[in-house]
């Protein structure tokens, strides 16, 4: 198996919302990318929304601007899997969260790309050993969960499957780890890794607070924004809770922990919306009304917050 600095050659398997991000990221970092789809207008439409992605890096001073046609050059389009991903040292698959068109397509791969490539999932939902069992090189495979967008967020998620072995770890954490990102690894296999967990887990009391008329949904979300979001951006829950004091965390589990929601099944209000056909932004209603024109001012305040955090992590 190659070295973390080896990896130079990366297959990136469909040129979507985060196969186009995970590209420029690379290619930002000096590798070569072979970014693979199955129509030139997904292709062309992934290297235009590439360019806006590192002049963005360029805005938060990651790169300079000459590099942005620079790292453009070092992305190759293809509609050929062979071509893709034949002397790759790492393969990432970025496709739909469609279980048999992942295996499908790890399958066709393990075929296709050197023995001693790595294959690696950005999946947010299914687990590596539901990929791993499609190809003939199980120690080989991983998940990498990035966050979105890929590029302006440094955190990934290595999980480790129930076959992968210490040495694949060893060589992603290294690499990504050269290349900027801040991976945390997920030992044993667990349904939403760590992120999507806790973010769920917020979500569901944040509805049932909803639900319970305590708060309306624009109050929750000050409160996150002020708050929480703030100080979360800056240390873990861990870190706040030994310096808030352990015997203080343990007074307020004792006070809180009862009273949180439980409930498995779907919350109401949100079924109830979905039912109602809102949506959010995509129907212009959801637990806020949305125009053109907030949804634009609501992606600008995203977009330049994120490269203003960028600029200050470097």
């Amino acid at each position: 198996m190659t070295t973390p600095h080896g990896i130079k050659k990366i297959a990136v398997l469909g040129a979507g919302l985060m196969g186009h991000g995970i590209a420029l990221e690379l290619a930002a970092h000096h590798r070569s990318v072979h970014l693979y789809d199955v129509s030139e207008q997904l292709l062309d439409k992934a290297v235009n929304r590439c360019r806006v992605g590192l002049k963005a890096l360029n805005q938060a001073g990651l790169i300079s601007f000459d590099e942005i046609e620079t790292s453009i050059s070092r992305i190759s389009t293809s509609l050929d899997l062979s071509e893709t991903v034949e002397n790759t040292d790492l393969v990432i698959e970025a496709v739909s969260e469609n279980l048999d068109l992942k295996r499908s397509l790890f399958r066709k791969v393990d075929k296709i790309a050197p023995s001693s490539a790595v294959l690696v999932s950005n999946t947010s939902t299914f687990l590596p050993s539901a990929l791993a069992v499609a190809t003939q090189r199980p120690l080989q495979v991983a998940g990498v969960h990035y966050y979105n967008p890929p590029h302006l967020l440094p955190g990934v998620e290595i999980i480790k499957g129930p076959e992968t072995s210490d040495d694949t770890v060893e060589l992603l954490t290294g690499f990504y780890t050269s290349i900027g990102k801040r991976p945390a690894l997920i030992h044993k296999e667990i349904q939403g890794f760590i992120g999507n967990r806790l973010q769920v887990a917020l979500l569901r009391e944040a509805m049932a607070i909803v639900t319970s008329g305590h708060a309306t949904a624009p109050e929750i979300d000050r409160v996150v924004r002020s708050r929480m979001g703030k100080l979360l951006s800056v240390a873990g829950p861990f870190e706040l809770a030994d310096n808030q004091g352990l015997d203080s965390v343990l007074a307020l589990a004792e006070s809180e922990f009862p009273m949180l929601a439980k409930d498995r099944s779907l919350p109401g209000v949100l079924m109830d919306k979905i039912h109602a056909g809102d949506l959010g932004v995509k129907t212009g209603r959801g637990f806020y009304d949305w125009t053109v024109e907030s949804i634009e001012a609501w992606r600008k305040n995203m977009a330049d917050s994120l490269i203003h955090m960028a600029t200050n992590d470097r």
